[in-house]
């Protein structure tokens, strides 16, 4: 069973979840709005990317959820951006959290039963 701090070498190191961040934050509040919609959904797919890696590698259970996630997000940001349709702000972010919510609480459930937040 591998400790909660334990990494693999083929996990993605924490310093690039710090960058996607900061790339998130810097294309939402600075990039043109002409470029933001499709910075943001770029953005989301590395991060649904970077998740689908983990849960290769690691096999966090919070990844199997979050990594399809914002992937959907990368894609509502997508079609967001092409004209498709036009979704407010405040129903991105509730996805954002349904997806983060659902994902970590089934670890911290599994947890609690198993003793281990990574899958059987």
């Amino acid at each position: 069973m591998k400790g909660i701090n334990s990494f693999t070498k083929n996990e993605v190191p924490r310093w690039t979840w710090w960058i996607l961040i900061a790339y998130i934050v810097i294309a939402g509040f600075a990039f043109p709005a002409e470029l933001q919609l499709w910075a943001l959904s770029i953005g989301w797919f590395v991060f649904g990317g970077f998740c689908v890696l983990n849960y290769k590698s690691c096999g966090r259970i919070h990844c199997s959820i979050t990594g399809p996630g914002f992937i959907g997000v990368g894609f509502i940001m997508l079609f967001e951006a092409a004209g498709l349709f036009d979704i407010p702000n405040w129903i991105i972010w509730a996805i954002f959290g349904m997806v983060l919510a659902t994902g970590y609480g089934l670890e911290f459930r599994n947890k609690k039963l198993t003793g281990s937040c990574y899958k059987c």
